[in-house]
């Protein structure tokens, strides 16, 4: 009676207890896993360069559509920067590249790319400010950047000096003409010598020397004069003001 107890327990035991897999059954399951992720990729890889082969262009880009008239930058550069997009799927086309691309023609400052369906990318674009002519072949922008000249006809002022100084100049001129504003005077050029003196030219022709210091307070030297009763119905072609104290001027005639 004792033995059969101890059968009895042992072959509940027994029927109680979960048998773990094999090793080499969890080892196979886990390569089973990895050689599928593996054909995924390669048969994810094939299809795009099959589908590339087939030159596949769901949706094509049939526009790239301006959302404003250009005026400074010319449009058929414009045109063929943005032609090269067209013909390529809407849907896979990069909108970053595209922004890229026409950001690096000369007057174009931003350009912001949407997409719209069926085939037409819609480009809004932010142009330079042309603020002055510099050096008489490139035209600076508002933050002092020499450019190649834009495709309108502009009538800027005239700034000129040593290579790599377009920003000093264009800070000056913008002082200057305020100064002159008080005059009622417009500057036609303005000129820095590589020796560091600068010379004006008002929009009525008058030529004004500032030399190389204190030019500012000197230009409104310049301006308390011209805006004396006596010299309002003077020609004056020139004025000196490269002294510590007053100026000198001379009249037509």
């Amino acid at each position: 009676m004792a033995t059969k107890k101890v059968n009895r327990k042992a072959k509940a035991r027994g029927a109680t207890k979960r048998r773990e897999p094999l090793p080499w059954k969890r080892w196979l399951v886990r390569s089973a896993k990895v050689v599928l992720l593996v054909a995924g990729i390669v048969l994810t890889g094939t299809a795009a360069v099959y589908l590339n082969k087939l030159d596949w262009h769901p949706a094509p880009v049939t526009e790239v559509r301006l959302q404003q008239e250009l005026i400074y930058q010319s449009e058929s550069q414009f045109n063929e920067v943005a032609q090269v997009f067209v013909g390529h799927s809407l849907m896979f086309v990069d909108v970053a590249k595209v922004k890229s691309e026409l950001e690096k023609l000369p007057w174009v400052y931003r350009v912001s790319v949407k997409k719209q369906w069926p085939g037409v990318l819609a480009v809004e674009v932010e142009e330079h400010e042309p603020v002055a002519l510099w050096n008489d072949n490139e035209v600076l922008n508002s933050d002092g950047e020499p450019l190649q000249n834009p495709s309108s006809q502009l009538r800027l002022a005239s700034l000129k000096g040593p290579e790599n100084s377009a920003g000093v100049v264009m800070e000056q001129y913008l002082q200057f003409a305020q100064v002159f504003e008080n005059a009622g005077a417009g500057l036609q050029e303005v000129k820095l010598f590589p020796r560091g003196s600068w010379e004006l030219k008002l929009d009525n022709g008058v030529l004004i020397s500032l030399g190389d210091r204190n030019v500012v307070e000197r230009s409104r030297r310049v301006v308390r004069v011209l805006n004396l009763e006596a010299y309002k119905e003077t020609e004056i072609e020139y004025i000196d003001a490269r002294y510590s104290n007053g100026i000198s001027i001379k009249t037509a005639g």
